[in-house]
């Protein structure tokens, strides 16, 4: 696995929309660990990843041949330099239209999870910068960590992270989403980046 990308390990073409939804997050927030053990490595690793790695866009199975999988696996030395993030992973997350590719739910989810993202990490560099925190001011800056806080502990509940109270994984970890107020969390989310952008002039 190169350096400053996430791995393929637990995202897939099976993957659910949840999954495409808290991808990237889950790339800033160190991974898809099962376990607490887990969990605490991941973290780690976080503060060095640039991205997620390699997703494939329309790479879909090709009906009836027996030799290759994908679009991607019939040029093997594409497919090489490829692993393990794509032909491990998710080879497509569009799919297949009479006139060319179309838009999927498990795409625009991806979509939805990239500006949520981009917004956290607004937040997030203003907190980590001592002279943009302090325009910011204590309440602001608090109430920023705060719901930077919630959305960690909703995301590793989601996925099954050291979910003491449950011990639940999989369906059930989407089902909990679902019903987590993720909505009111997307909300109050924007809310703070905005707030911090003209705390900060920008």
């Amino acid at each position: 696995m190169g350096a400053g990308v996430l791995g393929y390990r637990g995202f897939h073409n099976g993957s659910s929309a949840t999954a495409c939804r808290l991808l990237v997050e889950a790339s800033l927030c160190g991974g898809w660990g099962r376990t607490e053990n887990d969990w605490k490595g991941l973290q780690g690793q976080a503060a060095d990843l640039r991205g997620f790695g390699w997703i494939g866009a329309d790479l879909w199975s090709i009906p009836g041949l027996r030799s290759s999988r994908t679009v991607l696996e019939r040029f093997p030395q594409i497919a090489q330099n490829a692993r393990p993030q794509l032909t491990d992973g998710a080879t497509h997350v569009l799919a297949a239209g009479k006139e060319g590719p179309v838009s999927t739910v498990r795409y625009e989810m991806l979509l939805e999870g990239l500006q949520e993202a981009e917004a956290r990490i607004h937040i997030e560099m203003a907190l980590l910068d001592p002279a943009r925190r302090a325009k910011l001011g204590q309440a602001l800056s608090e109430r920023c960590q705060a719901l930077l806080d919630e959305r960690i502990q909703a995301y590793r509940r989601t996925i099954g992270m050291a979910r003491e109270d449950t011990g639940r994984e999989g369906a059930a970890g989407i089902v909990e989403f679902g019903r987590s107020g993720w909505e009111k969390r997307s909300e109050e989310l924007y809310r703070a980046a905005a707030d911090v952008a003209r705390a900060i002039g920008k």
